[in-house]
């Protein structure tokens, strides 16, 4: 009865645009009984703990009733990632209150079909992007998390992939992608200095795909900053891992700056000393270059 009441009042929280209350209520009841308005098709195999799972953003109220009343999310063409993933995990801002930046959703991903955005939602003609490109993705049963992952940090949120064993066992997003504290220590520090750096961001080159502690785009080139953890970075195995990434990295224009552990704990100021000369070497930040933002509306 607690979860029952708790998503009848994350729906009353938010201002909604159309809809009715009897269909939000329907579909909050149909999710905590573990029914399933929209049965998913024939033959959808069970979800497994290796499953890929994309971390999407549901950015307003309406957004989550579609979700749950009509069981589709979707995505523009353009932005969409190349990885397909099974399940989708649907991250709400702070738009949602009390209710906000977090994750308590997901759901295994059924078909994709791009459509125009107006054949989606025709009610709302006169939006900038009524006649472009996306993905509707209809999604099987939605699950509720045995307990939200907090973004406590807090850290930005777009796309991201992780696995549904990540998902379920996760306390906030650092657990969920993955990051270890001193990451955290360095965001902080760069921060502080005032440098734009992207973090977990995704390079493609050819066939070929890596994820950079942080990114730090230049007049003049990119800079890849990675964050060694003595216990993750010591064997020769990973070593190995470690230079061949970065030789790839050379090969697609990026610089790569590597600190380990130790330096960062005992001489974090110098690490971010390291990144503003290589900064000042390519020419000064660019903030917008390579950064492609991602909209949802």
């Amino acid at each position: 009865m607690e979860r029952l009441r708790a998503c009848r009042l994350e729906l009353s929280a938010c201002s909604f645009d159309g809809g009715s209350s009897n269909g939000r209520t329907a579909a909050f009841e149909a999710v905590n009984r573990g029914s399933n308005p929209c049965p998913p098709a024939n033959g959808v195999p069970c979800m497994s703990a290796h499953d890929i799972v994309l971390v999407v953003v549901v950015k307003r109220p309406r957004d989550l009733e579609l979700l749950l009343t009509e069981r589709w999310y979707r995505i523009p063409v353009a932005h969409a990632p190349v990885r397909r993933p099974s399940c989708l995990a649907f991250y709400q801002p702070a738009a949602f209150g009390v209710y906000g930046k977090c994750i308590r959703y997901y759901a295994r991903i059924l078909t994709r079909r791009a459509v125009s955005r107006r054949s989606m939602l025709p009610d709302e003609p006169h939006h900038p992007r009524a006649n472009e490109r996306y993905y509707r993705i209809r999604v099987g049963k939605i699950h509720t998390l045995r307990r939200p992952i907090r973004n406590i940090v807090p850290r930005r949120v777009t796309f991201g992939f992780t696995t549904l064993h990540r998902l379920r066992t996760a306390r906030d997003l650092l657990q969920l992608y993955n990051v270890t504290p001193i990451e955290q220590m360095v965001e902080d520090g760069l921060q502080r200095a005032g440098i734009h750096a992207i973090p977990q961001r995704v390079v493609v080159g050819g066939t070929r795909r890596c994820r950079l502690d942080f990114a730090v785009f230049c007049t003049r080139g990119s800079i890849a900053i990675e964050c060694d953890n003595t216990a993750s970075h010591q064997s020769p195995i990973q070593r190995a891992r470690d230079r061949q990434k970065d030789a790839f990295l050379h090969s697609i224009g990026w610089t790569v700056v590597r600190l380990s552990e130790r330096e960062i704990v005992t001489d974090l100021p110098e690490c971010i000393t390291r990144v503003h000369a290589m900064i000042r070497t390519f020419g000064g930040s660019s903030h917008d270059a390579g950064h492609v933002g991602v909209h949802m509306e």
